[in-house]
């Protein structure tokens, strides 16, 4: 488990900063982590994030926004399987998000098959 380092965020005034939110200290700490591990981690570790939020972005195009109610949607959220993507020639396991239409048809996410292959 990594430590958490307290940081903050310099501002004009140098007597007034603003501590960074949980989130991205809990980020920074995995870079550094990732980091004295060598390059390979970090990258592999950051294009994991990144393909997360843009099959998160597509389930939203599909599905529509996450609590809004919409009579005319199309395909609903079904929670997340687990799944592996290509990545350096490396098979990497990843958990993916499940859609269904609303006939109850698996739908599949078109960054998943494209790097699923």
């Amino acid at each position: 488990m990594s430590k958490l380092h307290n940081l903050s965020v310099e501002t004009k005034s140098e007597d007034e900063k603003l501590p960074l939110p949980e989130s991205v200290q809990l980020s920074l700490g995995e870079i550094r982590g990732n980091t004295k591990e060598g390059l390979l981690p970090l990258s592999i570790g950051t294009w994991l994030g990144i393909l997360s939020e843009m099959m998160e972005h597509e389930v939203e195009t599909i599905c529509g926004v996450k609590g809004q109610h919409d009579a005319s949607r199309k395909a609903n959220r079904r929670g997340r399987i687990q799944g592996e993507v290509e990545t350096g020639g490396r098979r990497l396991p990843i958990v993916r998000p499940r859609v269904r239409s609303t006939e109850n048809e698996a739908l599949s996410l078109a960054i998943y098959a494209v790097l699923h292959q």
